[in-house]
């Protein structure tokens, strides 16, 4: 099976609705692990499970921009397990990491 990771920033102690909007697509492609960017929390990450993510690496950039930090974190883990794909949404986070990312 595929494995699909998909950047899913915290929107209000939730994960934002274009993270979930990605998942749902993901789910038909593969195994889901979510890079979830935030504080977290036992609540949102049980609203990814039942989006049907199966794994979650958070990441909790503190009050620091998010781009620079998670796209260093990201590099590293893709290079010791590299996903099929990596899903990003339209959002300024998501723009910004995905481009520091490439």
């Amino acid at each position: 099976m595929a494995s699909i990771w998909v950047f899913v920033r915290e929107a209000d102690g939730d994960p934002s609705s274009i993270g979930l909007e990605l998942v749902t697509k993901a789910r038909d492609l593969g195994d889901v692990t979510a890079i979830y960017v935030g504080t977290g929390s036992d609540r949102a990450f049980g609203r990814l499970g039942e989006f049907g993510v199966s794994k979650v690496v958070h990441i909790d950039p503190g009050d620091n921009l998010v781009g620079a930090p998670v796209a260093r974190v990201l590099s590293d883990l893709v290079s010791s397990e590299p996903p099929e794909l990596i899903l990003f949404g339209q959002a300024y986070d998501d723009r910004d990491v995905a481009g520091r990312l490439a």
